[in-house]
């Protein structure tokens, strides 16, 4: 533990939350072997009192760099600030979150992600190597809540899921119980469920690339749900969620006849998601968790996780139904044009994501075709065209495996 204690002693107001945390959730020996599964490096991300550190996960061993702006007051601010900006219930809520996402993104470059990129870049040049690593990244507490993927040069103007595949995990030890699943056959099958007038579209494009149809009506309970999750490919929701910060294990999605799936039902089919290797939430906030400690990071993609799905997709933040039609055909499109084999649901994500920050597709037929019918048989056509705005893609995270 000569590494751990290094870290401790360097940066001692970042001990508390991130570095007693990282060496009590996992043994060292399993934890560089879970990295060498993954096959790259796991970035855990700490505030502390006075600073912050990132601290990386490698296949040979740790490092950390301190991060002055990731003290606790400064993290504090950038909370208000996001949780004052944060809700969307009138129209112009969307108007105020729009204009303020573009300076959250550059913060959060300027506070982490421009030191986490300089230590990948640095890395691959050593390896001789030109691309930068997957990483996944476990966000501790409050830091949780933010989209760091979406972070933002102010020089460049790049994104960071420009140059880098990210993903995310509640903590390292469910992304420990994710890599000790892999092996399981995975059956060619989906459950995609729509559960109200404008997601019904989705769902049913969605079980189509893979010749299935949705949900009826009379299996979109609770039980019938619950009933159909095992043996699934991929699995697509397309409802209204909510997510229960005070209570997280009634965190929930609404299904048809006023019913409910909540977190403590899912984590009662303990390895029902077995095999399956992505689900979709296209439900609003679904991603948010509680956030008084990382280890406490219960929430719907967590609970879908521990229950053993290898993906989960979902959003931090309330999205528009045609925006969000969009993304997940996208995402599913460029998986299964991939055979899902090549391609992780992560990586599709990510370039999907990619995609509406060019504002066009990849240069294929289905690609196009899939555009247009989104376009037009959508919930309506989007009056801000501006595609490449964070507040229409960033939402999304692909928590697990990448």
């Amino acid at each position: 533990m000569q590494t751990i204690d290094m870290i401790r002693k360097l940066y001692p107001e970042c001990a508390r939350k991130g570095v007693d945390h990282l060496e009590s959730e996992i043994l060292r020996e399993d934890l560089i072997e879970t990295v060498k599964q993954v096959g790259h490096p796991v970035v855990y991300l700490t505030a502390g009192r006075d600073q912050g550190a990132v601290i990386f996960v490698y296949e040979s061993g740790f490092a950390a760099i301190p991060l002055p702006l990731l003290g606790e007051n400064p993290v504090r601010e950038k909370v208000k600030e996001l949780s004052e900006h944060h809700v969307l219930d009138e129209t112009s809520s969307e108007k105020r979150f729009r204009e303020y996402l573009p300076g959250l993104c550059e913060w959060l470059w300027e506070s982490a992600m421009g030191s986490i990129v300089e230590w990948l870049s640095t890395r691959a040049r050593k390896k001789g190597e030109t691309d930068l690593e997957e990483i996944s990244i476990v966000a501790c507490g409050t830091l949780g809540i933010f989209p760091w993927h979406a972070a933002r040069d102010r020089g460049s103007k790049k994104f960071a899921i420009m140059d880098i595949c990210i993903s995310f995990v509640p903590t390292i030890r469910t992304l420990h119980t994710d890599r000790s699943r892999e092996g399981a056959n995975a059956p060619q099958s989906v459950l995609s469920v729509g559960t109200v007038a404008e997601t019904k579209g989705q769902a049913k494009t969605i079980a189509k690339l893979f010749g299935a149809t949705p949900l009826t009506k009379k299996d979109r309970t609770r039980n019938g749900v619950l009933g159909h999750l095992s043996n699934k490919t991929a699995i697509h929701f397309a409802c209204h969620g909510l997510a229960d910060l005070k209570n997280p294990l009634e965190s929930r999605l609404f299904l048809s006849r006023n019913e409910e799936l909540k977190v403590r039902d899912i984590l009662s089919v303990q390895n029902r998601l077995s095999g399956t290797e992505l689900v979709s939430l296209s439900a609003c906030e679904t991603a948010l968790r509680s956030i008084v400690i990382s280890d406490e990071a219960v929430s719907l993609p967590s609970s879908l996780l521990q229950s053993g799905a290898k993906t989960v997709v979902a959003p931090l933040w309330k999205v528009r139904s045609d925006h969000s039609e969009w993304l997940m055909q996208d995402l599913y499109r460029i998986w299964r044009q991939n055979n899902a084999q090549t391609i992780t649901p992560a990586q599709a994500l990510r370039y999907a994501q990619i995609e509406m920050i060019h504002q066009q597709k990849l240069p294929t037929a289905a690609g196009r075709l899939l555009w247009n019918t989104s376009c037009e048989a959508g919930s309506g056509a989007t009056t801000n065209n501006d595609l490449s705005h964070p507040y229409v893609w960033a939402a999304y995270q692909a928590f697990g495996s990448s």
